[in-house]
């Protein structure tokens, strides 16, 4: 007689049960947050050294050290969410990455999926763009390593139009940033055009100074200054070249003085000197 097991057709194996593969925009969202505290990192470390601390000079060099340094980290992150099953985006969007057997990658295909985003991201994103096309969502670097990016739970009808529409905001909200980061970019032109303005402004002090060492009062007068200089014709042209015309003060008494003017970059960077200097101790 043929033995029967109660729980026959009741228990699945793991190759049975359903894989859901992950929707494209729940998808974006996840990249996009675990993309945004690096992109963060990246051009807060640039604002910071160039314009706060003033610790580098704004090159191409300075920039690729940093992105280079930020997109090592990048991947690194990626290795080790894809080795323990997903990156914290995935898992606040209830995602997971999975062979297509829906066992774990391990760390090899981990670490092939990590590289992958190298060749994913050049050519506009092209690697990403395949996931809006194949059945399954699978972006290049998927294909690469035989991932899969899955649904922990199916969402509902609701949930899924709302991260929909999530998904549209933060899309528009990236690529503003982008156009906006781009303009508003720190070029070593413009650093030039600033450090230029405050050695003028250094120049311009010790004409004050001159001036004072034989007047009762500093000038308030642009005119007398340049007279003061020597060469009146070669102050008013080095003026003109390294400050906006319009937006320059020159605030002066007995006392002291503050010189302030607008530099000729991009971002109309306003640098100020005041005097008279400090004497040491």
């Amino acid at each position: 007689m043929p033995e029967i097991n109660p729980l026959a057709g009741l228990v699945q194996s793991s190759a049975e049960i359903e894989l859901l593969p992950a929707k494209i925009n729940d998808r974006f969202i996840a990249y996009v947050l675990d993309v945004a505290p690096f992109a963060a990192v990246y051009f807060g470390s640039l604002y910071y050294l160039v314009l706060i601390k003033h610790a580098e000079r704004y090159t191409l060099e300075l920039d690729h050290r940093i992105g280079l340094a930020c997109a090592g980290a990048y991947l690194l992150y990626q290795l080790i969410g894809n080795a323990a099953g997903a990156t914290i985006g995935k898992r606040l969007m209830g995602l997971r990455v999975v062979r297509k057997d829906g066992s774990p990658l391990g760390f090899f295909r981990a670490l092939v999926r990590a590289a992958g985003y190298v060749l994913s991201t050049p050519l506009c994103s092209f690697g990403f763009v395949i996931a809006l096309f194949h059945p399954e969502s699978r972006a290049l670097h998927d294909l690469l390593c035989g991932s899969l990016v899955i649904e922990r739970e199916r969402k509902n009808q609701a949930e899924s139009a709302l991260l929909f529409f999530a998904a549209v905001v933060v899309l528009v909200a990236m690529y503003a940033a982008m156009i906006w980061t781009n303009l508003n970019r720190i070029t070593e032109r413009d650093v030039l055009a600033v450090e230029k303005a405050r050695d003028g402004l250094l120049v311009m002090a010790q004409v004050e100074e001159a001036y004072r060492a034989s007047h009762p009062a500093y000038t308030r007068s642009l005119g007398e200054l340049a007279q003061t200089s020597g060469d009146a014709d070669k102050f008013r042209e080095a003026m003109a070249e390294i400050f906006d015309p319009n937006q320059f003060t020159l605030e002066a008494g007995n006392r002291g003085y503050r010189i302030s003017g607008v530099a000729r970059d991009a971002h109309k960077t306003r640098v100020a000197v005041s005097g008279p200097p400090a004497k040491a101790e």
